[in-house]
């Protein structure tokens, strides 16, 4: 069931609430950091610098008639400052994978060299950046929520921001794990439930919206 948002606005629309466990998850505390990296790279700039517009959700709105494409739809990157990037549809492998080879020159990518993005996927620029995607279609909105790098609460305020500004209805998160979906839900309601109640340490609340969200814990 899809979730209406009739005229809904962005202060009425669920709030996220998370967990000490998502939000250090998400703002990647439990990663890593050798000791010869001073300063992480700046995936944000890299994208701004190829994207053909990037503001926050109520400036791109403002200055993009978005969700008008009856052709396809408009592709966007959600960075971890909450802002969002526009890109040339169907272009995230491209994208992604340029940027990867940018960022990470000399680096043996997993993927098939073939592809579009030279063997860099988009899962593989989030796990990287933390930057997650959107798209915008004529009749609805998705997001691709990467759990190899959660989104912290600024992207997620930006998602629920950009779909308010939407006139659409209709509303899918497709979650993934290691560049494979894992479930879609079908609604805005059923990500901030999502969300809110992402733990590691406890699965019941999770798993309750479908039981293919389980193996995010295994």
């Amino acid at each position: 069931m899809w979730y209406r948002k009739a005229k809904m606005t962005v202060a009425e629309l669920s709030e996220f609430d998370p967990t000490p466990e998502w939000e250090r998850l998400a703002n990647g505390e439990d990663r890593i950091v050798t000791a010869d990296v001073k300063d992480p790279p700046d995936y944000e700039a890299a994208l701004g610098n190829v994207a053909e517009f990037s503001r926050d959700a109520m400036g791109l709105f403002t200055e993009k008639n978005l969700g008008k494409n009856m052709a396809g739809f408009d592709s966007l990157y959600i960075g971890p400052s909450g802002k969002l990037f526009l890109i040339r549809s169907h272009s995230h492998d491209e994208t992604a994978g340029n940027i990867m080879k940018k960022m990470n020159p000399g680096a043996i990518p997993p993927g098939n060299v073939k592809s579009k993005g030279r063997g860099w996927r988009p899962h593989d620029f989030a796990v990287a950046s933390g930057i997650q995607r959107m798209q915008i279609y004529h009749d609805g909105m998705g997001v691709t929520i990467d759990m190899n790098r959660p989104p912290n609460r600024r992207q997620l305020d930006a998602i629920r921001e950009a779909f308010s500004f939407t006139p659409m209805d209709k509303f899918v998160a497709e979650i993934t794990l290691d560049g494979q979906i894992v479930t879609h839900l079908t609604s805005f309601k059923d990500l901030v439930h999502f969300v809110n109640n992402w733990n590691p340490n406890q699965t019941e609340k999770t798993t309750e919206l479908d039981p293919k969200l389980s193996v995010l814990f295994e």
